[in-house]
């Protein structure tokens, strides 16, 4: 039932022409941000290709990436399976359905972040591509995988928080600007509020830092784990809860 469940709404994502746009657009992006490098290469050292400059392209930006793109793809795909679908009036179906609500919640959770997921990896292999295009080179290759991969286990807990604003409001728009609003705010306390720094799940978007390179002893990456396993646990059971008593 989970199956079924989860493979209908991740098909009613991926069924979004809006998506698609955006793949485009991001896959613009990487291309700007490769011509860019050519040309201050060219312009600068007047040579066509240097490991130097394209070596770190893969993953140049991952950090701004996983902390404002990908969650705005988390909080696009939260209003599309919660905001809209109760405004809209068609979640009143699925939930006649022998479905039942926890079920047909972590269904719509595992969807927003397969889209997520899918939004990474092309993101990824677009500028592995274009590295390959001007630095006719696939070295780093594996770190790269291994830094998109650990950085997508926080955006669980990402689209966990979406989900939970998304039933808040009381239409699609104000949900959607609510949680634009509140997910800004804990960014910047979680940057610039001293009280709040390192206590919020923003602060390990990049979470490659941690396990990849230099390493954190045992004791140290602990506190910073079960940071993001409570914030996930209190976004995944004030969900559940906002999801179950819903009224349709």
């Amino acid at each position: 039932m989970l199956k079924a469940a989860y493979l209908n709404e991740t098909e009613k994502l991926l069924a979004r022409k809006k998506y698609l746009v955006l793949l485009i657009i991001d896959a613009a992006f990487c291309v700007f941000a490769a011509l860019a490098r050519f040309i201050s290469l060219l312009i600068g050292d007047g040579m066509l290709k240097s490991a130097s400059v394209f070596g770190d392209l893969p993953v140049d930006g991952i950090s701004l990436y996983f902390l404002f793109f990908l969650p705005l793809i988390a909080l696009l795909g939260s209003a599309d399976l919660f905001g809209a679908e109760v405004h809209e009036k068609t979640l009143r179906m699925l939930i006649q359905r022998p479905v039942a609500r926890r079920t047909l919640f972590s269904a719509k959770v595992a969807a927003i972040f397969t889209l997520a997921a899918v939004f990474a990896f092309f993101h990824l292999v677009v500028l592995l591509l274009l590295r390959l295009i001007f630095d006719h080179s696939l070295s780093g290759a594996g770190f790269a995988f291994g830094a998109y991969a650990l950085d997508l286990l926080p955006v669980i807990v990402v689209v966990l928080f979406f989900a939970l604003l998304n039933q808040t409001g009381a239409g699609s728009a104000s949900s959607v600007a609510l949680s634009v609003v509140v997910y800004l705010v804990v960014v910047f306390s979680g940057r610039y509020v001293a009280p709040f720094s390192g206590l919020v799940f923003t602060e390990y978007l990049s979470w490659h830092n941690l396990w990849l390179g230099s390493v954190l002893p045992a004791f140290a990456l602990l506190p910073k784990i079960g940071i993001l396993l409570g914030s996930a646990l209190i976004f995944a059971g004030g969900g559940l809860i906002l999801f179950e008593r819903k009224e349709i």
